[in-house]
């Protein structure tokens, strides 16, 4: 009887709450209607989603079929509770980034335990976002990166080290793991200011921050893949317990040593005016000062107007040079408050995007370099002329054009990920209504768009990065791995430059032999990450050469 009940029950609430979202829209709807694939009466599109992802298909690589069926580059897919509209022409992704730069949308909820909520700078909007941008734009600034080289090459000789030993036994390895500990060193040291060795120890602290991060990472994926049931992982108290815990566990590793950087700065004398800003903006993420990309402004950063300086940080110890005390130093001198769940956000946020995007990056250059052998060989005559053997200087770094293009192109084929925005209520979009629905917008769709790249958008091509004309003439939003406009991604350079860093040291020690039973696939795991990890087998040079 009381089964009966209950059953009944949710059965009228779950009618009420289509009928009220569907009369909803009708009644907010502004525009014409979008087009949308074939959905259930039911369940809509949840199938169409659930089995692509079942058969391990990218995301992305739905949508750009979905696009080719409907024969239009904007549509909406229906997954009962809302209505994402994704979107694959350039100019509509102007409009959404810059043009009206919608705030972030409701979709990133998933991920919050991950990032730390919704102060995160990734996420959060208004005064909050705008402060947080400005005080930690100094320390992604390519003239204060470009100091912290060292960092980025005395983890990865640890690497070296390891793979020397792999040249040996001949043993496979996924270069995707392997890189995946690097980069959460590197980060770590360059925005804590603290050394956990991920990479080559395995027991103590190192264990506790790598196992924690991915014990959260693996329960958040596991709701993420189950669309239907997703709302279960906050919403049944033995879910949200896992979750509490999970995330307790992670975020007690992190916040001893932000409390020490806080503390340390709160000791420190009262600082003076601060310095002034080199000329034009601290344009945090910003490539325009990086020599490399000075040549190709249509593909460059979009300026953001926000003051910000390196402060008195001249003359302090390496201890005070990491991200973390910049941003608190900064802060200190412009009068704004740090609360310890707004810094957390942000050390979350970095330590997420910060090892993924460059582990992931380079494991797709390695992969496509190891099917190209004429771009690893001039990549490789490069890093030689350039480098001479030694350990890359930010000065060398600046020079190698080339494993510049590899790293973009590795970039345009394989990005990590895309960009969700929400439109407001009667909002329209080239005549469509896309009021109060989420906005997506695929990098992937957009990169291998044959009517923006050529119809060579699928293959691996360094070289298309070297014809200055041909990229004058191209909208400068066809390529976007780190979004567009104000909100673009703050680290981009950090991301860049340190990938530029591992592929010069790795490739003038060793050559990559690809070791997979099949092609490489992406896959979408909160970010874009390579499915089976890019395996391996590592080849000597010096060997080579004798």
């Amino acid at each position: 009887m009381w089964f009966i009940l209950i059953t009944s029950g949710l059965s009228i609430l779950i009618a009420t709450f289509i009928a009220y979202t569907v009369l909803k829209h009708r009644l907010l709807r502004n525009g014409a209607p979008l087009p949308c694939p074939p959905r259930s009466l039911i369940l809509r599109n949840i199938p169409l989603m659930a089995d692509a992802m079942k058969k391990g298909m990218h995301i992305d690589l739905l949508w750009k079929g979905i696009s080719e069926q409907l024969g239009s580059k904007i549509f909406f897919v229906d997954v009962i509770f809302f209505k994402l509209v994704v979107i694959l022409d350039v100019d509509m992704a102007k409009e959404v980034l810059v043009t009206k730069n919608y705030p972030k949308s409701f979709t990133y909820d998933s991920f919050y335990s991950l990032i730390g909520g919704k102060k995160s700078i990734l996420v959060s909007g208004g005064n909050l976002w705008h402060e947080q941008r400005m005080v930690f734009n100094p320390g992604f600034h390519y003239q204060y990166l470009k100091n912290l080289v060292p960092i980025f090459a005395s983890n990865t000789e640890r690497l070296v080290s390891i793979l020397d030993k792999r040249c040996v036994t001949q043993e496979v390895v996924s270069m995707h793991l392997l890189l995946t500990k690097l980069t959460m060193d590197i980060i770590c040291e360059v925005v804590l200011g603290v050394t956990f060795n991920v990479l080559t120890k395995e027991e103590g602290r190192t264990s506790e921050l790598y196992s924690s991060f991915k014990e959260l990472m693996d329960n958040v994926l596991w709701f993420f893949k189950r669309q239907g049931i997703e709302w279960t992982r906050d919403y049944l108290p033995w879910n949200a317990l896992t979750m509490y815990r999970l995330e307790t566990r992670y975020n007690n590793i992190l916040i001893p040593i932000i409390k020490q950087r806080m503390a340390e700065l709160e000791a420190e004398p009262a600082l003076g005016s601060p310095a002034p800003s080199p000329k034009g903006s601290w344009v945090g993420g910003g490539l325009e000062e990086d020599p490399m990309f000075r040549s190709l402004p249509s593909f460059g950063s979009d300026h953001l107007s926000l003051d910000g300086s390196l402060g008195t940080l001249a003359g302090n110890s390496d201890k005070d040079m990491c991200v973390l005390s910049v941003a608190l130093r900064t802060a200190k001198e412009k009068g704004i408050k740090m609360e310890l769940d707004t810094v957390l956000a942000q050390v979350k946020t970095f330590f997420l995007a910060g090892h993924d995007t460059t582990a992931t990056t380079v494991s797709w250059a390695i992969y496509e370099l190891a099917h190209n052998k004429e771009a690893e060989e001039k990549m490789v005559a490069e890093i030689n002329q350039v480098c001479g053997g030694r350990i890359p200087t930010s000065d060398d770094l600046s020079q190698l054009t080339y494993t510049g293009c590899v790293v973009r192109e590795a970039l345009r084929m394989w990005p990590p990920g895309g960009t969700t925005r929400i439109a407001p209520v009667g909002a329209t979009l080239k005549g469509y209504g896309i009021g109060g629905h989420p906005l997506y917008i695929p990098h992937y769709c957009l990169h291998r768009d044959p009517q923006l790249w050529g119809e060579d958008a699928d293959e691996f091509k360094p070289e298309r990065w070297l014809d200055e004309d041909k990229l004058q003439k191209m909208n400068p939003f066809a390529y976007q791995p780190f979004s567009k406009g104000k909100r673009n991604c703050i680290g981009q350079t950090f991301a860049v430059l340190e990938a530029r860093t591992l592929l010069a040291m790795l490739y003038s020690k060793f050559s990559f032999q690809y070791a997979g039973s099949e092609p490489e696939r992406q896959v979408h795991n909160v970010t874009s990450h390579p499915k089976d990890g890019v395996l391996m087998r590592v080849v000597s040079r010096a060997g080579m050469s004798q």
